[in-house]
């Protein structure tokens, strides 16, 4: 029973030991966090994100994926929600989108410039698109097909500029 309660005591002063050590470790030995954006509640496909629905929740640092989520709440806010967002985990950066400018099937303001001629038409789009997208449009009068850039004030520019 000796060996018994000496290897006992061993493990016990072994384990008080690593405690103190442990303790003693200086403060940058714990993980590093990071404050992410999440929503307060769980946001479905279609809504637009505000301020309101976003709140900072801490994350160790290590265990997050920089590239593929939101770590700043501003350039959230006003996008679309693409997929389900569930509450208290961070926003992916492929789970939401600009709004749509340009939506199909209605009509939108298409014009085209060269030098100093200028003309303006409306069409009805064929394709949803936000700023930076190339739509298809069909003119109402021939039924032509014509593509264009959807600019910030949601009209299609045709041609070069």
């Amino acid at each position: 029973m000796t060996g018994i309660a000496t290897g006992l005591k061993r493990g016990v002063w072994a384990l008080v030991a690593a405690t103190l050590l442990a303790l003693a470790a200086p403060a940058s030995a714990q993980p590093s966090t990071i404050d992410l954006p999440v929503p307060r509640v769980t946001l479905s496909p279609g809504d637009i994100i505000t301020a309101e629905h976003l709140t900072p929740r801490a994350f160790i640092a290590h265990t997050v994926s920089h590239a593929t989520i939101f770590g700043d709440q501003a350039p959230l806010i006003g996008k679309v929600v693409r997929r389900t967002l569930r509450a208290g985990y961070p926003v992916p950066i492929n789970a939401v989108r600009e709004p749509f400018l340009v939506n199909a099937g209605k009509a939108s303001p298409v014009v085209f410039e060269t030098g100093g001629l200028s003309i303006s038409i409306n069409a009805i789009a064929l394709d949803n698109g936000a700023a930076g997208d190339v739509v298809k449009l069909r003119n109402p009068d021939s039924g032509v097909i014509i593509q264009g850039l959807v600019d910030q004030s949601g009209t299609v520019r045709l041609g070069v500029p």
